[in-house]
């Protein structure tokens, strides 16, 4: 039996590269192999088990976009390695920022990200004999097939690495990288930094420097990128808003803002839609939604059960029958506008779902200030609320259904339409950070005239937006619409394997397709041996993987038990070939 350790590369070592070993952790430590197995871990970043979007060093203003009670790190067996239960963020706040600790709290996520790192450490003082783990603080460029295994390539090649097999879970990292060239470079008549090509990470991207005081900024995209980049402007530089912890309590004004010193003086956002982010439930509505748990669940397999020609239309059909029900067991009053606004709102004609109370400026607006007076119970469910629950409610059977070619090929791309739509209903933010944008507006910082179908130019000297609903004249310019998931021929990392054909991109979709267990799928559509990616890259065949949820997805754990069950299968090869003679040759008949 070979005494050299099996080599296996992670490259990313975010939350889902930590999800990976303590999978394989886990694996190893239920059926250990006697041969021993070497990880390195492959990322630039200064902090692992964090990723750059839990960065520990980030801003405290930048929050959370899930309940503090819904985040963990472990997998619901992780006691098997760790001989206690894995703690969650909860219990983690609890001891260390007690004022955190509330379960319906969204977080600064720099608060999360010490917490991923706490775990991470946990984690490496836990593994099972045999595992060794060697992190490696650089950025992986290349990835190439030698000898039956993979040569691991980076930007300084005194740190490249020859493994036998490579999980690559590189997500939010690579977005900043994606965009390539700044796409506003044009508008700096004479030099200069009119504009910021990303916003990440804020600290650095949106210093003083390149966006002063007292500036006006249009901000490209108006999704929960803009939030950061609003807040961090405003708030992080000295502003104020005051209200905010009263905003449950009945009768309690809307929270004002206060501008500081180094404040920037105008936000003015534009996007290709102009529909604004909806806020979370509240405490009082989510309990209320939580005692509809018969119901979601019954909508999940619904759901997974949908088997007709037009799947697209079923599932369309099953979330607006769940909408209207929940609206009738909460006892909000249900009529034939709320049934049209259910129905244009869960449109899967991009087309025809222009619900218009949701677009353009003052109706933006006035969306916002009914999303937060919902979520908060000081408003009845609507329309807007009920197709935003089910969404959100329903998401894990969407996830079965049409992960891993759930959907035929022609309405992969339909299907994506209709999901990118739902985000900011289903997926806003929380009603905190809503009423914050609120309060922006309404001290007339946030500028809404310019929502949709506005662009930039550069003007004799002056960066203009404009658009359909007039002019602006601005300092500088933020694209906070980051690169979409998936990848293309010019994706770092991604783009030299799509054009060896080792990996390809699911008909429909730009995701990178893999099986069930993460292995990558070739041109060829056969699996690539030892080479797996779970993660936003596989965004369109795989839903839903922006989440730190551990159960949404399969892909993490059943990666770990085919590594498991390979070693395994190995040992017992080899094994049998040291027992079993070998076959004498046969002798020459007389």
């Amino acid at each position: 039996m070979t005494d050299t350790p099996y080599r296996i590369a992670i490259v990313g070592t975010g939350p889902r590269g930590f999800g990976c070993l303590e999978r394989l952790a886990i694996e190893l430590d239920r059926s250990p192999v006697r041969r021993a197995v070497h990880i390195t871990l492959h990322d630039p970043a200064a902090h692992p088990g964090a990723g750059p979007i839990y960065d520990p060093e980030q801003p405290g203003e930048l929050l959370m976009n899930l309940a503090a009670r819904h985040v963990t790190a472990w997998s619901g067996d992780a006691a098997e390695l760790l001989g206690a239960r894995g703690e969650a963020l909860l219990d983690w706040l609890g001891r260390h920022h007690p004022r955190w600790a509330v379960g319906d709290a969204y977080v600064p996520r720099k608060l999360v990200g010490a917490y991923l790192g706490a775990a991470f450490d946990v984690l490496l003082g836990r593994l099972p004999t045999g595992l060794t783990v060697t992190p490696v603080r650089a950025e992986v460029t290349d990835l190439r097939r030698v000898d039956g295994g993979w040569s691991v390539h980076h930007a300084d090649p005194a740190v490249d690495r020859r493994v036998d097999e490579v999980m690559c879970t590189v997500g939010h990292g690579s977005w900043s990288a994606a965009r390539g060239d700044d796409p506003y470079a044009s508008l700096a008549p004479g030099g200069g930094e009119p504009a910021v090509a990303s916003p990440y990470p804020v600290r650095r991207a949106l210093t003083s420097a390149r966006v002063p005081p007292g500036t006006v900024v249009a901000v490209r995209g108006f999704a929960l990128t803009f939030v950061d980049v609003a807040l961090h402007l405003t708030v992080g530089r000295g502003g104020r808003i005051d209200g905010i912890d009263e905003l449950g309590s009945t009768g309690a004004p809307w929270p004002v803002y206060t501008p500081g010193d180094e404040s920037v003086s105008g936000l003015v956002p534009w996007s290709r839609t102009g529909a604004p982010l909806l806020a979370k439930s509240g405490p009082e509505l989510a309990a209320a939604s939580a005692d509809l748990e018969e119901d979601w669940v019954g909508l999940r397999a619904a759901l997974r059960a949908v088997d007709t020609d037009d799947p697209i239309a079923a599932i369309v059909g099953t979330l607006a029958h769940a909408a209207e029900a929940a609206l009738v067991r909460l006892g909000a009053p249900v009529d034939h506008r709320t049934r049209g606004m259910i129905g244009a709102l869960l449109d899967p004609d991009p087309v025809r779902a222009a619900a218009p109370d949701l677009h353009d400026g003052p109706a933006a607006l006035g969306a916002m200030c009914r999303s937060v007076a919902v979520a908060l119970g000081r408003r009845a469910p609507d329309a807007a609320w009920a197709v935003g629950e089910v969404w959100r409610r329903g998401y894990p059977g969407l996830v079965d259904r049409v992960g891993h070619g759930g959907l035929a090929e022609q309405l992969r791309p339909r299907f994506a339409a209709l999901a990118r739509r739902l985000e900011r209903v289903g997926f806003g933010a929380p009603a905190d950070n809503v009423a914050r944008l609120v309060a922006l507006a309404e001290a007339g910082t946030l500028d809404l005239a310019h929502l949709r179908g506005a662009s930039v130019v550069s003007d004799d000297g002056r960066l203009v937006l404009t658009g359909p609903d007039g002019s602006r004249t601005v300092d500088v310019v933020v694209d906070s619409v980051l690169a979409a998931p998936g990848a293309d021929h010019d994706t770092p990392l991604w783009g030299p394997l799509l054009r060896r054909g080792v990996v390809r991109t699911a008909l429909g979709t730009s995701g990178i397709e893999v099986a069930p267990d993460g292995t990558c799928i070739g041109r060829d559509g056969r699996a690539t041996p030892g080479l797996a990616a779970i993660g936003r890259v596989t965004e369109g065949w795989v839903l839903g993987n922006d989440t730190l949820n551990r159960t949404m997805h399969t892909e993490t754990a059943a990666w770990a038990r085919r590594v498991g069950r390979d070693l395994r299968v190995t040992e017992a090869s080899e094994r049998l070939s040291v027992r079993t003679p070998s076959a004498e040759p046969l002798g020459v008949l007389p």
